[in-house]
This record gives C-alpha cells, sequence and structure tokens, in this order.
C-alpha cells in the first residue's frame, strides 16, 4: 500500500478513488495509512468504519466476520450520492442461505460486493 500510495502521488492534483479487498481490517494500519495520507487530501471511507459491518464472513476452523473490502474517496473532490449498505452483522447470523458462511448460493463469492455512485465536486 505503501508503494502505491507514493505512485500516486504524482496524480495529487487530480480526483483519486482507492477501491478493493485490502485484507486488512479496518483499524489496521493499513487504512490508516490511507485515510492519513496527506498527499492525496483528506481520505474518507464510503462506508461508516465505526459501525460493526463486514464485507466477507466465513467459517472454517472458526467465523471469520471482517471488512476488508474499501473504497475511499477525496473528501471536497467527490460526494457520496448513493451507497449499497453493508449487511447487519445479525443479517449475516441469522439469514438461512449464510447458515455456512460464504460463498453460498445467494451469494457466489467470498466477499459481499460495495456499490457507491460518487459526484464529482
Amino acid at each position: 500500500m505503501t508503494e502505491l500510495l507514493a505512485a500516486l502521488q504524482e496524480y495529487s492534483q487530480e480526483r483519486v478513488i482507492i477501491t478493493g479487498d485490502l485484507n486488512a481490517d479496518r483499524d489496521s494500519g493499513v487504512v490508516s495509512l490511507v485515510m492519513e495520507n496527506t498527499s492525496l487530501g483528506q481520505m474518507a471511507s464510503v462506508h461508516d468504519l465505526t459501525l460493526e459491518r463486514y464485507s466477507t464472513f466465513k467459517i472454517r476452523d472458526k467465523v471469520l466476520k471482517r471488512m476488508i473490502d474499501f473504497i475511499f474517496y477525496q473528501q471536497g473532490r467527490f460526494s457520496v450520492r448513493e451507497s449499497l449498505d453493508l449487511l447487519d452483522p445479525s443479517i449475516l447470523e441469522t439469514h438461512p442461505d449464510l447458515q455456512n458462511g460464504l460463498p453460498c448460493r445467494v451469494y457466489g463469492s467470498d466477499h459481499l460486493h460495495l456499490y457507491s455512485v460518487l459526484s464529482l465536486l
């Protein structure tokens, strides 16, 4: 991530959106690095990172519910027009199709999809 952010510095005057499976939790150093990267200006997450929401839900040796997929945008250069909410943890735990985690017959991936519409400012 450090290399990506360093490479993006040459685009500091451009509008930048960073998306992806970071394989890092919302309170990780990787997410902090993106959010606190001053060369791109103040970055924000489309999803409220203070809420208990998950983008992946797996059952291996134990239950793994994590928020590791993100959409980051530059505050002041974009606004969020709409965004698909991530599933509430209670749905993940009670939905009959999710009893064995992801993937399942309803969701073909072990990650839930993220969706957002951003407007240029």
